[in-house]
């Protein structure tokens, strides 16, 4: 399960805005003096899509890059993903490793620091961000067609040249022990990280804001880690979609695939280090009660995981995602679970290093209805647990037909969506497959997903409730 301590972003956001308030117009006038060499003269090797309309190529030092073209949007998204991540290091290294993304990328790349890159990137309208997350290791960004030489030549410089800068790594350390003080003022994240916690096996490789976890962090570690997970292209999939020149089969044009290919090839390309290792932290075993007092308002929020392993497929996934769906309308369609107390129902699969799935159950309600919405969960999952009613079925099938037509014209999901195929190795059809199986869905195949998936072997449920009055 994946959880983002918000903090920190909004910690990034505010270092950044210093920086571009202190040093005002950026000297950069170009981030590379010498271009990378051309390497491969000729075209890379391409293969076509054309049901999903992407374009797949590989380099000639066997990087993949996938671009979708949409001349609808203004600018290009770019993300790049590969497995390994923080797992790759061992228990005492974990926080540095966690932090490294944002301590290494907001430090500068080339002869430029991490001010003057801000302020850079700002006049440019370009985005990047490295992150290194438990089991891969990302990076993500954007710009405008004009500046796509540009933007190649940061990504070109992150993988190259990145710098440590010891004044910004004490600024961030301070920073984000200001952030955590604030941060765990609010209840809801002190349950949020509770959960953190609960769902990990390795209590060591958790990721929190505590005193402890800040400690840990090291400058010297991070710049290491950091320069292990970008320092090759090994194992890479770059995705890019949004506005690029095509020719008049929608297809990049030459200029296009030789400029990416000039810098892609150009970048370091040694042996890929071991994916994604095992550390044993995935979800416990067994049954898992939790109470959390914090907080003095009259307010309560609940946390159920159920989870389990499972035999990574499509047509598997297809089922957990058609259940979660139907388990969250099914909600909605309760009273008690309207307005602020509506509920959400989050799936994650994990395909590696172990192939497992959790559904997270959420909701925000007062203290005195913890008991009756958890019962009305319950009464909601054993429903499920017996079918669905065809008319419902029916109901939601339109429904989702038409949430995923919305989805499909959105280039920030086809390029998340890709690059995740990409890197489990997974069909880059299960999207067009996805409404087929829905339109399969019977009452029957429900009834055996809910049986199967929710049995309540493996949960944990955390409840927050106001701390007892002194």
């Amino acid at each position: 399960m994946k959880m983002r301590n918000y903090s920190i972003v909004m910690l990034l956001l505010s270092l950044a805005f210093f920086c571009n308030q202190v040093f005002g117009q950026s000297r950069i006038r170009e981030l590379l003096k010498t271009k990378p060499a051309i390497i491969e003269k000729t075209r890379p090797q391409m293969y076509k899509n054309s049901q999903i309309k992407f374009y797949e190529y590989t380099m000639a030092n066997g990087l993949k890059v996938v671009i979708r073209a949409d001349d609808s949007r203004k600018d290009i998204q770019m993300s790049a993903i590969c497995p390994g991540g923080a797992s790759l290091v061992d228990d005492q290294d974990f926080q540095s490793a966690i932090h490294a993304g944002a301590i290494i990328g907001n430090s500068g790349v080339g002869d430029f620091s991490g001010s003057e890159i801000s302020q850079f990137f700002k006049q440019k309208n370009i985005s990047l961000t490295p992150d290194i997350e438990e089991n891969y290791s990302t990076l993500k960004g954007s710009c405008m067609p004009a500046d796509l030489e540009t933007f190649l030549q940061a990504i070109y410089l992150y993988f190259t040249h990145p710098k440590k800068d010891k004044v910004y790594f004490d600024t961030y350390i301070k920073n984000l022990s200001k952030s955590a003080a604030i941060y765990y003022k609010n209840p809801y994240n002190v349950l949020q990280d509770t959960v953190n916690a609960l769902v990990k096996t390795n209590k060591k490789r958790v990721n929190t804001l505590s005193a402890a976890n800040i400690k840990a962090i090291n400058l010297d570690k991070a710049f290491d880690i950091f320069s292990k997970c970008f320092g090759s292209i090994k194992g890479y999939t770059f995705v890019f979609t949004g506005n690029f020149k095509v020719d008049d089969f929608n297809e990049p044009s030459n200029e296009v695939i030789d400029l990416m290919a000039q810098y892609f090839n150009a970048l370091p390309s040694k042996a890929a280090m071991q994916a994604q290792v095992d550390r044993n932290n995935e979800i416990p075993n067994g049954k898992i009660y939790k109470k959390v007092y914090n907080g003095h308002l009259p307010l309560a929020a609940v946390q159920l995981v159920y989870s389990g392993k499972y035999q990574h497929s499509d047509s598997v996934n297809l089922q957990l995602k058609v259940l979660s769906y139907l388990l969250e309308k099914n909600l909605d369609t309760l009273k008690a679970f309207s307005g602020a107390s509506k509920a959400s129902v989050t799936l994650t699969l994990t395909k590696f290093p172990k192939q497992s799935y959790s559904i997270n159950i959420g909701f925000k309600c007062l203290p005195q209805q913890v008991d009756e919405l958890l019962a009305m969960v319950n009464r909601t999952i054993a429903d499920l647990k017996q079918g669905i009613k065809p008319e419902q079925l029916k109901q939601y099938v339109t429904l989702r037909k038409s949430e995923l037509k919305k989805q499909t014209f959105d280039y920030i999901f086809w390029r998340d969506y890709l690059a995740l195929q990409y890197v489990n190795g997974d069909d880059p059809y299960e999207i067009v497959h996805y409404p087929y199986y829905f339109y399969k869905a019977s009452t029957e195949t429900v009834k055996q997903a809910a049986n199967e998936f929710l049995t309540g072997s493996n949960y944990i449920q955390a409840v927050l409730l106001p701390a007892p009055k002194k």
